[in-house]
Protein backbone atom coordinates (compact mmCIF):
# COMPACT_ATOMS: atom_id res chain seq x y z
CA UNK A 1 0.00 0.00 0.00
CA UNK A 2 1.08 3.57 -0.62
CA UNK A 3 0.35 4.89 3.08
CA UNK A 4 3.64 5.40 3.84
CA UNK A 5 4.59 7.20 0.84
CA UNK A 6 1.02 9.16 1.33
CA UNK A 7 0.81 12.82 1.24
CA UNK A 8 0.20 14.33 4.73
CA UNK A 9 -2.32 15.66 3.86
CA UNK A 10 -3.98 12.53 2.46
CA UNK A 11 -3.30 10.26 5.88
CA UNK A 12 -4.63 13.00 7.64
CA UNK A 13 -8.27 12.75 5.07
CA UNK A 14 -8.03 8.89 5.22
CA UNK A 15 -7.86 9.04 9.41
CA UNK A 16 -10.90 11.80 9.80
CA UNK A 17 -13.10 9.72 7.35
CA UNK A 18 -11.69 6.22 8.87
CA UNK A 19 -13.07 7.95 12.38
CA UNK A 20 -15.98 9.60 11.16
CA UNK A 21 -17.26 6.13 10.20
CA UNK A 22 -16.45 4.34 13.43
CA UNK A 23 -17.84 6.92 15.76
CA UNK A 24 -20.87 5.66 14.42
CA UNK A 25 -20.50 2.31 16.11
CA UNK A 26 -20.44 1.57 20.25
CA UNK A 27 -16.81 0.08 20.39
CA UNK A 28 -15.99 -2.72 19.17
CA UNK A 29 -19.63 -3.44 17.46
CA UNK A 30 -18.64 -2.98 14.08
CA UNK A 31 -19.16 -6.51 12.87
CA UNK A 32 -15.48 -7.64 10.87
CA UNK A 33 -16.47 -8.10 6.84
CA UNK A 34 -18.13 -4.56 7.86
CA UNK A 35 -14.81 -3.13 9.16
CA UNK A 36 -12.35 -5.12 5.97
CA UNK A 37 -15.11 -3.34 3.84
CA UNK A 38 -14.44 -0.07 5.54
CA UNK A 39 -11.06 0.28 5.03
CA UNK A 40 -11.02 -1.73 1.53
CA UNK A 41 -13.09 1.88 0.85
CA UNK A 42 -11.19 4.34 2.45
CA UNK A 43 -8.03 2.93 0.99
CA UNK A 44 -9.42 2.67 -2.68
CA UNK A 45 -11.26 6.23 -1.84
CA UNK A 46 -7.42 7.66 -1.32
CA UNK A 47 -5.15 5.75 -3.91
CA UNK A 48 -3.71 4.30 -0.84
CA UNK A 49 -3.59 1.12 -3.13
CA UNK A 50 -0.91 0.46 -5.21
CA UNK A 51 -1.42 -0.58 -9.19
CA UNK A 52 -3.49 0.52 -12.22
CA UNK A 53 -4.84 -3.04 -13.31
CA UNK A 54 -6.98 -4.97 -10.49
CA UNK A 55 -4.27 -7.95 -11.23
CA UNK A 56 -1.84 -5.46 -8.91
CA UNK A 57 -3.80 -3.93 -6.62
CA UNK A 58 -4.89 -7.83 -5.32
CA UNK A 59 -0.98 -8.41 -5.43
CA UNK A 60 -0.83 -5.32 -3.23
CA UNK A 61 -3.22 -6.47 -0.75
CA UNK A 62 -2.73 -9.73 -0.81
CA UNK A 63 -6.18 -10.93 -2.55
CA UNK A 64 -7.52 -12.96 -5.17
CA UNK A 65 -8.75 -11.20 -8.14
CA UNK A 66 -12.15 -13.04 -7.45
CA UNK A 67 -12.11 -11.30 -3.77
CA UNK A 68 -11.01 -7.69 -5.31
CA UNK A 69 -14.13 -7.73 -7.15
CA UNK A 70 -16.30 -8.74 -3.76
CA UNK A 71 -14.77 -5.96 -1.84
CA UNK A 72 -14.84 -3.50 -4.41
CA UNK A 73 -19.15 -4.33 -4.66
CA UNK A 74 -19.46 -4.59 -1.08
CA UNK A 75 -17.50 -1.74 0.29
CA UNK A 76 -19.36 0.14 -2.32
CA UNK A 77 -22.49 -0.97 -1.01
CA UNK A 78 -22.16 -0.03 2.60
CA UNK A 79 -20.03 2.69 2.07
CA UNK A 80 -20.47 4.24 -1.28
CA UNK A 81 -22.63 7.48 -2.54
CA UNK A 82 -26.26 6.02 -3.79
CA UNK A 83 -26.88 7.76 -7.18
CA UNK A 84 -23.72 8.24 -8.62
CA UNK A 85 -23.83 6.77 -12.29
CA UNK A 86 -23.00 10.11 -13.62
CA UNK A 87 -20.14 10.70 -11.62
CA UNK A 88 -18.98 7.01 -12.59
CA UNK A 89 -19.18 7.75 -16.21
CA UNK A 90 -17.31 10.76 -16.09
CA UNK A 91 -14.56 8.94 -14.08
CA UNK A 92 -14.41 6.43 -17.06
CA UNK A 93 -14.44 9.17 -19.79
CA UNK A 94 -11.84 10.93 -18.15
CA UNK A 95 -9.59 7.66 -17.69
CA UNK A 96 -10.59 6.50 -21.43
CA UNK A 97 -8.52 10.19 -22.42
CA UNK A 98 -5.62 9.90 -20.79
CA UNK A 99 -4.36 6.97 -20.17
CA UNK A 100 -7.06 3.30 -21.17
CA UNK A 101 -6.68 2.55 -24.32
CA UNK A 102 -10.27 2.60 -26.78
CA UNK A 103 -10.95 1.35 -29.91
CA UNK A 104 -13.83 3.14 -32.19
CA UNK A 105 -15.60 0.55 -34.50
CA UNK A 106 -19.01 1.22 -36.77
CA UNK A 107 -19.60 3.44 -34.27
CA UNK A 108 -19.30 1.95 -31.03
CA UNK A 109 -16.55 2.72 -28.67
CA UNK A 110 -14.90 0.01 -26.89
CA UNK A 111 -12.62 -0.33 -24.11
CA UNK A 112 -12.11 -2.34 -20.72
CA UNK A 113 -13.06 -1.52 -17.11
CA UNK A 114 -12.28 -3.73 -14.35
CA UNK A 115 -13.54 -1.69 -11.45
CA UNK A 116 -16.87 -3.42 -11.14
CA UNK A 117 -18.37 -0.52 -9.54
CA UNK A 118 -18.07 1.91 -12.20
CA UNK A 119 -18.78 -0.57 -14.72
CA UNK A 120 -22.07 -1.21 -13.71
CA UNK A 121 -22.89 2.81 -12.63
CA UNK A 122 -21.91 3.30 -16.54
CA UNK A 123 -24.01 0.06 -17.93
CA UNK A 124 -27.40 1.72 -15.53
CA UNK A 125 -26.76 5.54 -17.12
CA UNK A 126 -26.37 4.44 -20.24
CA UNK A 127 -29.51 2.51 -19.59
CA UNK A 128 -30.97 5.19 -18.33
CA UNK A 129 -30.85 7.18 -21.44
CA UNK A 130 -32.74 4.39 -23.61
CA UNK A 131 -29.04 2.70 -24.80
CA UNK A 132 -27.50 -0.42 -23.91
CA UNK A 133 -24.10 -1.51 -23.98
CA UNK A 134 -22.40 -4.84 -24.74
CA UNK A 135 -20.61 -6.69 -22.52
CA UNK A 136 -21.21 -10.41 -24.21
CA UNK A 137 -17.84 -11.28 -24.91
CA UNK A 138 -15.99 -10.49 -21.75
CA UNK A 139 -18.02 -8.14 -19.29
CA UNK A 140 -14.57 -6.16 -18.53
CA UNK A 141 -14.96 -5.13 -22.16
CA UNK A 142 -17.40 -2.40 -22.68
CA UNK A 143 -19.06 -1.54 -26.28
CA UNK A 144 -21.20 1.48 -26.44
CA UNK A 145 -22.75 3.55 -29.74
CA UNK A 146 -20.87 7.09 -29.43
CA UNK A 147 -24.78 8.24 -29.96
CA UNK A 148 -25.20 7.11 -26.78
CA UNK A 149 -21.99 9.09 -25.03
CA UNK A 150 -23.42 12.14 -26.96
CA UNK A 151 -26.43 11.65 -25.59
CA UNK A 152 -25.59 11.11 -21.87
CA UNK A 153 -23.35 14.15 -22.07
CA UNK A 154 -25.52 17.05 -24.01
CA UNK A 155 -25.89 19.98 -21.83
CA UNK A 156 -22.55 19.40 -20.47
CA UNK A 157 -19.37 21.06 -20.77
CA UNK A 158 -17.76 18.24 -21.35
CA UNK A 159 -19.18 17.57 -24.65
CA UNK A 160 -15.49 17.66 -26.09
CA UNK A 161 -14.67 14.76 -24.34
CA UNK A 162 -16.01 12.90 -27.17
CA UNK A 163 -13.40 15.09 -29.48
CA UNK A 164 -10.38 14.02 -27.54
CA UNK A 165 -11.73 10.20 -27.68
CA UNK A 166 -12.31 10.18 -31.83
CA UNK A 167 -8.94 11.78 -31.88
CA UNK A 168 -7.39 9.61 -29.79
CA UNK A 169 -9.03 6.61 -31.51
CA UNK A 170 -7.87 8.10 -35.37
CA UNK A 171 -4.68 7.85 -33.67
CA UNK A 172 -4.53 4.60 -32.80
CA UNK A 173 -6.53 3.24 -35.88
CA UNK A 174 -4.01 4.99 -37.87
CA UNK A 175 -0.83 2.86 -35.64
CA UNK A 176 -3.01 -0.31 -36.93
CA UNK A 177 -2.78 0.68 -40.59
CA UNK A 178 0.87 1.70 -40.48
CA UNK A 179 1.33 -1.92 -39.49
CA UNK A 180 -0.99 -3.50 -42.08
CA UNK A 181 1.82 -1.39 -44.50
CA UNK A 182 4.41 -2.46 -42.95
CA UNK A 183 3.88 -6.22 -42.16
CA UNK A 184 1.31 -7.28 -44.86
CA UNK A 185 2.29 -8.55 -48.01
CA UNK A 186 -0.87 -8.75 -50.98
CA UNK A 187 -1.45 -11.80 -50.60
CA UNK A 188 -2.32 -11.11 -46.78
CA UNK A 189 -4.25 -8.53 -47.83
CA UNK A 190 -6.57 -10.26 -50.11
CA UNK A 191 -6.90 -12.42 -47.45
CA UNK A 192 -8.19 -9.87 -45.32
CA UNK A 193 -10.65 -9.23 -48.11
CA UNK A 194 -11.69 -12.26 -48.34
CA UNK A 195 -12.74 -12.18 -44.40
CA UNK A 196 -14.79 -9.53 -45.12
CA UNK A 197 -17.17 -11.23 -48.02
CA UNK A 198 -16.89 -14.42 -46.30
CA UNK A 199 -17.47 -13.72 -42.61
CA UNK A 200 -20.12 -10.40 -42.69
CA UNK A 201 -23.61 -11.35 -42.68
CA UNK A 202 -24.90 -7.95 -44.18
CA UNK A 203 -26.35 -7.07 -47.13
CA UNK A 204 -23.93 -6.88 -50.24
CA UNK A 205 -23.42 -3.24 -50.58
CA UNK A 206 -22.56 -2.96 -47.15
CA UNK A 207 -19.74 -5.55 -47.73
CA UNK A 208 -18.67 -4.06 -50.69
CA UNK A 209 -18.31 -0.67 -48.72
CA UNK A 210 -16.43 -2.25 -46.06
CA UNK A 211 -13.68 -3.78 -48.49
CA UNK A 212 -13.47 -0.30 -50.44
CA UNK A 213 -13.02 1.59 -46.88
CA UNK A 214 -10.27 -0.91 -45.80
CA UNK A 215 -8.60 -0.81 -49.13
CA UNK A 216 -9.07 3.04 -49.20
CA UNK A 217 -7.27 2.93 -45.74
CA UNK A 218 -4.59 0.99 -46.59
CA UNK A 219 -3.54 3.37 -49.56
CA UNK A 220 -3.82 6.82 -47.43
CA UNK A 221 -1.89 4.78 -44.77
CA UNK A 222 0.71 4.33 -48.12
CA UNK A 223 0.65 7.58 -49.46
CA UNK A 224 1.29 9.16 -45.57
CA UNK A 225 4.11 7.14 -45.36
CA UNK A 226 5.27 7.47 -49.17
CA UNK A 227 5.37 11.67 -48.08
CA UNK A 228 7.09 11.00 -44.72
CA UNK A 229 9.88 9.39 -46.66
Amino acid sequence: MNIKSAKKKTKEDFYDDLMTELSKYPFGSMPKRDLECLLFYLLDKHDLIEGKSNRDKSYCLGLTSARLNSFYIDSNAKFGKKGNEVESVMKILEKLKNETDVSYEDGYFIFSEENPVLREDFIQAMKDKGFYTDTSHNKEIIKVKAIALLSFLTGSSDVSVINDLVQKTEFNNQILKDYFLNHKNWNDIAGDLLDIFRNSDKDAVSILSNAAFYCFDLLKASLTSTNKI
